[in-house]
């Protein structure tokens, strides 16, 4: 099964990366980067959104990609968000 066209075996193993991303987030400390490869553009697209919606009221999350040898990576720099 793949999801939109997704390289993943099952939807399982697309959830599961989510998850994986989600706690390295949570574990974080103010200012950490975390590094996770992408399959495809089009999963970095979607995880990223979910990942913006979910932390947008308690962390600041600073995503950037790039390529390396055909492979998509991104960094996640995680801040805590300023009081107002």
């Amino acid at each position: 099964m793949s999801m939109m066209g997704r390289p993943f075996k099952t939807l399982r193993d697309f959830h599961a990366q989510t998850i994986y991303i989600r706690k390295a987030i949570n574990q974080a400390k103010h200012d950490d980067v975390i590094k996770v490869e992408f399959k495809d553009e089009e999963t970095f697209n979607h995880t990223c959104k979910r990942l913006i919606a979910e932390f947008k009221y308690s962390l600041d999350l600073t995503i950037e990609n790039f390529k390396v040898g055909g492979q998509l990576w991104a960094y996640i720099l995680v801040q805590q968000k300023k009081a107002a």
